[in-house]
């Protein structure tokens, strides 16, 4: 018998851009993660509601069971998990530029769990959530939250935000701007209802680069991780050969190049995560991690948020430009930014003006 479905309260995004028909975005299944058979069903009725709810959108969309068809041409199966690499090469075998896939568990009091994840092969960048709701009879309010969440995960902006940040709370910043530009940033945020901590000093030249502070674009967190799949390749490739032919030093210099790639390169996105967990420590009374990469104009920008309390991923958003409202407001590029920037402290995809939405 099947058994009520639901209402979620999912993570939100903003609509920002509208999809050309050259797009197509394929729907994997999401799967049954538990023992409970009787939910299998689910796994089907997720992927075929999600593209019903697609249509009407200027955008092609493949079936899982059309996928199924299409690879079981080259004896391929479509599977419920792929690793970084059969992502890649299935979006080439299908001819995708968006693939969904994930999965789902029920928990006790009808509650539900989602882990979905959407890959771009146009820029190579896998995006995962997770989520949990409760189960209720609003199936087909889920599958709309859910089409939105696909939709705006694909978007220009690639906009992610969970809740607003309250007034009054404690922000700590880092950016790529020089001492006196961050003075500027600072200043509109004195003059907002939020409380600024320094975790980098204004001395006359910035001790994070740009091109450091672009490392922070992809972030893995507890439950939500932004991700670019590049150079799969190299971790094919690259092999450390050990013998007994090596002396001493040389052994030790092998296994350290070994750990340097390890720790800087194919662990590197865990390596960040603990790094984020010790600054977080660190600053024990703030709320928020606030990373805030600026172009070289000062005209767009890139946030990245994380809630201290929890270590998750509660807001990204790229391609951020002030409104004229802020432009009229301020004459200086970097304290418009900003001024945008606070802005969308406020905002749910729920809040957000129509006018907003069309831009």
């Amino acid at each position: 018998m099947f058994k009520k479905l639901f209402f979620l309260t999912l993570l939100t995004f903003i609509t920002v851009e509208v999809f050309s028909a050259d797009y197509t975005f394929a729907f994997g299944y999401l799967k049954n993660s538990s023992k409970d058979k009787s939910y299998d069903y689910l796994e089907k009725v997720f992927s075929n509601s999600l593209v019903s709810s697609f249509k009407g959108r200027d955008i092609d969309l493949l079936r899982a069971s059309e996928i199924e068809s299409e690879l079981e041409k080259k004896d391929l199966k479509l599977l419920y998990e792929y690793s970084e690499d059969q992502l890649i090469d299935l979006c080439d075998i299908i001819d995708a530029d968006y693939f969904m896939y994930g999965s789902f568990i029920p928990l006790d009091d009808y509650y539900v769990r989602l882990v979905i994840s959407i890959y771009s092969r146009n820029t190579d960048e896998l995006f995962t959530f997770e989520t949990i709701g409760k189960l209720e009879t609003e199936i087909f309010s889920l599958i709309d939250t859910l089409s939105a969440v696909l939709f705006n995960a694909a978007s220009s902006r690639v906009y992610y935000k969970k809740d607003v940040i309250a007034d009054n709370s404690k922000l700590s910043i880092i950016t790529n701007l020089e001492a006196s530009e961050m003075n500027e940033m600072y200043s509109v945020f004195m003059g907002s209802n939020f409380e600024i901590s320094t975790v980098q000093s204004t001395d006359l030249e910035n001790s994070v680069s740009s091109d450091e502070l672009q490392y922070f674009y992809d972030l893995i967190s507890s439950k939500n991780s932004l991700k670019k799949l590049k150079d799969s390749e190299l971790k094919k490739e690259t092999n450390f050969i050990y013998g007994s032919w090596m002396d001493a030093a040389q052994s030790q210099q092998t296994k350290q190049d070994n750990n340097y790639i390890n720790f800087y390169y194919y662990d590197y996105p865990e390596s960040k995560k603990k790094a984020l967990e010790n600054l977080s420590k660190s600053t024990k009374n703030n709320d928020y991690l606030l990373i805030i990469h600026f172009n070289r104009s000062r005209t767009k920008s890139f946030v990245r948020c994380i809630d201290f309390k929890t270590g998750n991923l509660i807001w990204m958003e790229r391609n951020i430009t002030a409104d004229k409202e802020s432009k009229k407001k301020y004459k200086s590029k970097i304290m418009q930014q900003t001024d945008e920037i606070i802005k969308h402290f406020y905002l749910t995809s729920s809040s957000i003006p129509e006018e907003e939405e069309k831009k």
